[in-house]
């Protein structure tokens, strides 16, 4: 059991010695995930809104049919959700802290 606890022990100075934790890390792709997503939603809800809609008109942007840019709009929007909510769990307490900063 105390060499269970020896391990441990030597893992946490050795994650805090080289100042990668895997939170840390989780916290870094949460984080480009939530770029990724957001720059390609905005481009494809710039795309959706520029594009000439009516009779007649090619309903093509970029190359690509506006059907396929409304369907990842919309998905990568619904995806964003989640990804956002759990940045918001991961920086709690740094969420707090700001908060907390405002009002004193």
């Amino acid at each position: 059991m105390s060499s269970n606890v020896k391990e441990i022990s030597m893992l946490s100075k050795e994650i805090r010695k080289n100042g990668t934790s895997p939170l840390i890390k989780i916290r870094g792709i949460t984080s480009l995930i939530i770029l990724t997503f957001g720059i390609v939603v905005t481009i494809s809800g710039v795309g959706l809104l520029t594009t000439p809609h009516g009779p007649g008109s090619p309903l093509v942007f970029a190359g690509m049919p506006i059907v396929l840019f409304k369907d990842l709009h919309v998905c990568l929007g619904f995806g964003m959700i989640g990804f956002i909510l759990s940045h918001l769990i991961l920086n709690y307490k740094a969420l707090l802290s700001e908060i907390k900063q405002l009002f004193t």
